[in-house]
């Protein structure tokens, strides 16, 4: 943002610390709502196997026997059994621990990109852009309190996000340096093995952006004229994990028990109708539904294309060679029809297994690539336009100074975002703290009651913190009831006391 008003750096300066605040603070906001977090839900079930079996043994008997829940995510299993050995802050914990791992890479992901283009961003403008995405993308998602807050939807969704933004983080490196020795392809085989096993959506999302990654660097690699391999074999690496981890969740027998209960998978035709079917209706409801979280992201990459190209500090008109219309319109085409493929390969395994539409704590996954999408077209756009019509913008300093003070201006609503997450994000706070502070009293009374070896206990009822999850109830026979009486080591426990 320091090339924003060249003339005015202390403004530019301002206005820089004014977002990162801004995103920040909505950031926080986050942490803190997530810092409340307890054992809810599925995550009863975790901690039963974890009580019953062990760290180490709850990560093969899941893997192994049908249990409470999808043991075959072996990535999912052994980070809840982490988080499950610190039941009053562990969930908190990893929700916070993986925002900002995600928040680093996006810097360094940020920070690669500032250099390869060489638009001579200062550090702190890099974290402003990682966090503002972060923002747009946390702010945009469906149901964000499953997707983020709940340990059970976290870790096989937004995990997903952290660890592959870290894995293309290794790619680029070891890819960058040439040194691809073989110890070194093997870890990144193994570490996408472990990004793969959260999730069969984020497992679908990890396959497809690196199977269309290899074949764009395999191509790229026969027209160079070195002929290097040295994007082609880490990718292939990381591809090849993929596959593997697929194997590990499809051929899981936990897996194979549990498809006993489900419906035949569509014939070929049947399941591209109706994937067809979900991606339309996905897009239906962010235009017509949620035309904002495509609107801003649009407007954020115009806004800041323009920015670039006629507020820098040196040689502020636009330039002639950065990219012909010819080539932007090819490659907006391209990055249209691959952004439409991810978005599909998200959908696919609900529409496989269920041959429905996924539940909404998975389209965070989704909604990563429209927001990226939005903000890159946005911004090529701009570079076609400034193809086409560089000379007038050449010779008319007045136009291009207005353009640099309106892209400003449109650039800034982008605050919308924050703003919104955080005052809705904030409206939960005295429900989460009361929840929390409730929630810590009744896990101690359980836990006295399982020591002294009570057979029946009544405990308060608390209300749903998580949209549509369960909360334990006033029926001992309720599964999420049967979770905890194995996790607390007691016969029957019933939710039925008020108090709430």
């Amino acid at each position: 943002m320091s090339k924003i008003a060249y003339k005015h750096p202390s403004v530019s300066l301002f206005l820089t610390v004014f977002i990162l605040v801004l995103t920040a603070m909505a950031l926080m906001t986050l942490a803190a709502l997530a810092s409340r977090m307890r054992l809810t839900g599925d995550d009863y079930c975790y901690n039963a196997i974890l009580a019953r079996e062990g760290f180490w043994g709850m990560q093969s008997y899941s893997y192994l026997s049908t249990g409470l829940y999808n043991g075959n995510r072996f990535s999912l299993t052994f980070f809840s059994g982490l988080a499950g050995l610190f039941p009053q802050f562990g969930s908190g914990f990893l929700s916070i621990f993986a925002l900002l791992m995600w928040l680093l890479g996006l810097t360094l992901l940020v920070d690669w990109g500032n250099k390869k283009i060489q638009l001579k961003l200062s550090l702190l403008e890099e974290i402003v852009i990682a966090g503002i995405f972060a923002t747009l993308v946390l702010w945009s998602t469906p149901n964000l309190e499953q997707s983020f807050y709940w340990r059970s939807g976290m870790l096989p969704y937004f995990m997903p996000l952290v660890g592959g933004t870290w894995l293309l983080l290794l790619v680029i490196w070891v890819s960058e340096s040439r040194k691809n020795q073989w110890f070194i392809l093997i870890l990144l085989f193994l570490a996408a093995i472990i990004v793969g096993g959260f999730s069969e959506t984020g497992l679908a999302l990890q396959g497809g952006f690196w199977g269309l990654y290899f074949l764009i660097a395999l191509l790229l690699s026969r027209f160079s004229k070195d002929k290097s391999l040295a994007y082609v074999l880490p990718a292939l690496s990381v591809l090849l994990g993929t596959i593997f981890a697929l194997a590990l969740l499809f051929f899981s027998p936990s897996t194979a028990i549990r498809r006993m209960d489900l419906n035949p998978s569509p014939d070929l035709i049947t399941l591209i109708s109706l994937l067809g079917l979900n991606i339309k209706v996905y897009l239906w409801i962010a235009l017509f539904r949620r035309t904002l979280t495509i609107l801003l992201p649009f407007i954020l990459g115009t806004s800041l294309s323009f920015l670039i190209l006629t507020c820098r500090r040196k040689n502020f008109s636009f330039q002639k060679d950065i990219l012909s219309w010819q080539k932007g319109l090819l490659i907006l085409i391209l990055f249209a029809t691959f952004s439409l493929i991810l978005i599909a390969f998200v959908m696919l395994p609900a529409t496989y297994i269920w041959g429905d539409y996924p539940p909404e704590r998975a389209l965070i996954l989704s909604q990563v690539v429209l927001t990226f999408s939005c903000i890159f077209i946005g911004g090529l756009l701009v570079v076609i336009l400034n193809s086409l019509f560089s000379s007038i913008f050449q010779r008319n300093v007045n136009l291009r100074n207005g353009l640099c003070y309106v892209s400003l201006f449109i650039f800034l609503s982008f605050l919308i975002a924050p703003i919104m997450l955080i005052n809705s994000e904030l409206s939960q706070w005295r429900i989460f703290n009361k929840w929390s502070r409730m929630w810590d009293d009744r896990h101690e009374r359980l836990i006295q009651s399982g020591l002294v070896g009570d057979d029946e206990i009544h405990v308060v009822q608390l209300d749903h913190v998580i949209r549509d999850v369960g909360e334990l109830g006033s029926d001992e026979g309720y599964w999420y009831n049967n979770c905890a009486e194995m996790y607390y080591g007691i016969d029957k426990i019933y939710a039925d006391q008020p108090g709430w």
